[in-house]
């Protein structure tokens, strides 16, 4: 049977749809913290939630989101009785047919977003990086999104133990505006600086830390450190 096309009023007099589309993906990055990178996805999914309303008019981008859900959803099952890498499988091929039918819209670019996130989780970092790479073209208008997709790249390298690439993205991200995820990059570059040797930018960055973010949860570690 045909499905009767929705006129944009009747889809802005639909707010449920909306609420329930983000509602899930709240309870998503809440029960599986653990596997998402440093809270990325958390506070991404906060943005989505405020951005995607507007969208609600394109029909396209109200398929892409609905099938970003239905997706995550399988994936939020999958961890419940999966690792990460078979997570990642199970969903695999229904992120990829988001990618070949939205991945110009806003939905499908979120979904190349928070697909580099599981692909970090999974161990497939080199793939996560082309990803995050990719989000960075995705976002290149929207620079409230930047850090976050920087944040990836810095920890994606990271896990590479490419301590130069991994320093020049949290770089990035001291250098930018705006404060999100500031004091987890100067934390982590305070670290790496340490590592290749470079005591006094490392004790700059670590104090940098302490004096600007008081109420980070990296402060009680960095005082330490300037401390000794």
């Amino acid at each position: 049977m045909t499905k009767k096309k929705l006129t944009r009023k009747e889809l802005l007099k639909e707010p449920d749809q909306f609420m329930t589309f983000s509602g899930r993906l709240f309870r998503f990055a809440t029960e599986h913290k653990p596997q998402i990178i440093y809270g990325i996805l958390g506070v991404v999914v906060v943005i989505l939630a405020i951005t995607a309303f507007r969208y609600f008019s394109d029909r396209a981008e109200n398929r892409a989101f609905m099938l970003l859900e239905k997706s995550m959803g399988i994936y939020a099952e999958a961890l419940n009785t999966k690792d990460p890498q078979l997570a990642l499988l199970a969903v695999e091929k229904d992120f990829d047919d988001l990618f070949n039918k939205y991945g110009k819209k806003d939905g499908g670019r979120f979904a190349r977003l928070i697909f580099a996130n599981m692909c970090f989780d999974a161990g497939e970092i080199d793939r996560s990086i082309d990803l995050y790479h990719q989000s960075l073209e995705d976002f290149s208008h929207q620079p409230s999104l930047r850090n976050f997709v920087l944040s990836g790249l810095a920890h994606a390298y990271q896990a590479k133990r490419d301590d130069v690439n991994a320093a020049k993205y949290f770089e990035s991200i001291i250098e930018g505006p705006g404060t999100v995820l500031k004091d987890d990059a100067l934390f982590n570059l305070g670290i790496l600086y340490a590592k290749m040797g470079q005591k006094q930018k490392s004790d700059e960055t670590f104090e940098k830390l302490v004096s600007d973010y008081s109420d980070s949860i990296y402060f009680e570690i960095a005082k330490e450190k300037t401390a000794g």
